[in-house]
């Protein structure tokens, strides 16, 4: 299925699954609104709440999403001499797609690890760095059990680089999200783990998933 995320060009891809016949949830992939400005953040603020209402009968999902929303407050200055020039001021942003969503879904790196990571974008611009967290691996129900993820480059890692993100070793401004779910079932007296594992596609994209060495060293499991 599509959803339509609004009145914007920003689409939703929704799939059905059912894993080994037995256990039913909904992947869902989608991409909100690019813009740091609290204008950007207004407009993903209405694109989630669509989701959201999208998402409603839906018992279990699994959400991968560039949402472009940092789940921190955020400092915006004006972009260049011109911006500076014409009168734009600068700010501190605050999130409301990350709250918002947070109610209703699970993070499954804030799960794992307690807090979100600290970015999974870090552009390299010739003024500007931009370095945030936009993007989640969310859940929905009780199917899925967060296990393990696979962690983000140290900023060091990052910062070996002029350009930053892209580079080199790495050809987008963002890093990869891993996440290891146990499929989880419901049994007389609370929730069960059936022992079973399952792993988004992009899981062994490297051997195992957890030895991605875009900058010669290794990452590590939590």
């Amino acid at each position: 299925e599509t959803w339509r995320l609004g009145q914007s060009v920003h689409v939703a891809l929704a799939q059905p699954l059912c894993l080994d016949g037995r256990w039913h949830l909904t992947a869902v992939c989608t991409h909100l609104k690019a813009g740091l400005a609290a204008e950007a953040e207004a407009a993903r603020l209405q694109q989630a709440q669509v989701l959201l209402q999208r998402l409603e009968g839906r018992q279990d999902a699994v959400v991968l999403a560039d949402l472009n929303a940092h789940c921190r407050p955020w400092r915006v200055e004006p972009e260049g001499p011109a911006a500076a020039a014409a009168g734009a001021s600068s700010g501190t942003v605050e999130p409301q797609v990350h709250p918002l969503l947070s109610g209703s879904l699970q993070s499954a790196y804030q799960a794992v690890l307690g807090d979100e990571p600290a970015f999974t974008c870090w552009g390299g611009w010739v003024d500007r760095e931009v370095r945030l967290v936009c993007d989640y691996i969310l859940t929905k129900g009780c199917l899925l059990e967060p296990r393990r993820i696979l962690q983000v480059p140290s900023a060091d890692d990052v910062l070996a680089y002029a350009e930053r993100l892209p580079n080199a070793e790495h050809p987008t401004d963002h890093v990869p999200l891993v996440a290891d779910f146990a499929i989880a079932q419901h049994e007389e007296g609370g929730l069960q783990s059936a022992g079973a594992y399952w792993q988004p596609a992009g899981a062994h994209w490297q051997p195992a998933g957890a030895h991605w060495r875009p900058w010669k060293r290794q990452r590590q499991w939590w």
